[in-house]
């Protein structure tokens, strides 16, 4: 009919016979099932959606994993490896100053062995430390605290920790409280969230709240007094997609709220839904 556009019929088809026998004609009956034809074409594609976005988040989480497996295995070497070769080296040096007669051989070798310690000291255990927390072994608490700490100490800013007294009592006595997977999703969204403070925020001070919200979940905010940013002009960039990946990974949540001149906070609610055991692509790389 002019008007409807493209419809869909039901259509059955039943011969008329006369009382002879013979076919006098056909009924057709017919039914418009356009709309159950659309309903069930949205059902599709909404089921096409969900599952490409399912998809997409099992890729993040297998990205993320690899990425931390990868971070830990080069802190490793660097803590392991490259560290006791150079603590060797030193050894070796003071050795040889001790040996040595010549106030110019001896100088050299003191200056060199305070470089490489420096390098030691500051440098391979500040970039192990960078690639692998392995803080979080000792909690949340004390891993962020240090974070907050070593920021502070990189900047003009002040960081203040808030944290659930009732957390650290509780962790304290069992550090693992909060599962592995938990830990690392929250200190990776603060760290990501002070490095973007640090960067750009033109912050004085930054506030961390960590809260237990029930047995099961963490809530942790991370707000700042710096310039702020349009959220219209900058909707999603790499730091604030790093830190909803972070989130995404255990069934958590993390949002970025800012207003031109008031600061930026962070948001995230964080599960401590464990992935189950057989999982290889969701289990957390510290363990």
């Amino acid at each position: 009919l002019p008007g409807w556009g493209l419809r869909y019929l039901d259509v059955t088809y039943n011969p008329y016979i006369g009382s002879d026998g013979t076919v006098l004609g056909v009924v057709v009956n017919s039914r418009d099932i356009t709309e159950l034809k659309r309903n069930e074409e949205s059902r599709v594609k909404q089921a096409s959606h969900a599952a490409r976005e399912e998809e997409l988040k099992r890729s993040r989480q297998r990205i993320i994993n690899v990425e931390e497996s990868i971070r830990k295995e080069i802190a490793q070497q660097l803590h392991g490896t490259v560290q006791n070769r150079l603590i060797v080296i030193l050894h070796q040096l003071a050795q040889l100053e001790q040996e040595t007669s010549q106030d110019k051989i001896t100088a050299e070798l003191r200056e060199i062995r305070q470089k490489l310690s420096t390098l030691t000291e500051h440098n391979i255990r500040a970039m192990s430390h960078r690639l692998y927390p392995a803080i979080l072994r000792q909690g949340l608490v004390a891993a962020l605290q240090s974070l907050g700490d070593q920021f502070e100490s990189e900047s003009n800013m002040d960081i203040n920790i808030e944290i659930d007294p009732n957390l650290i009592e509780r962790e304290k006595t069992n550090r693992k409280l909060i599962p592995e997977s938990s830990r690392l999703a929250a200190y990776r969204i603060t760290e990501e969230a002070l490095a973007n403070v640090l960067k750009h925020a033109k912050a004085s001070n930054v506030t961390i709240d960590l809260e237990l919200l029930s047995d099961q979940c963490l809530y942790l905010i991370i707000s700042d007094d710096g310039q702020g940013f349009d959220r219209q002009r900058n909707p999603v960039g790499l730091g604030m997609a790093i830190m909803q990946d972070y989130a995404d990974a255990i069934s958590g949540k993390c949002t970025v709220s800012s207003v031109p001149g008031e600061g930026t906070t962070v948001e995230a609610t964080l599960s401590f839904a464990e992935p189950g055991e057989d999982s290889e692509e969701k289990r957390s790389p510290l363990e």
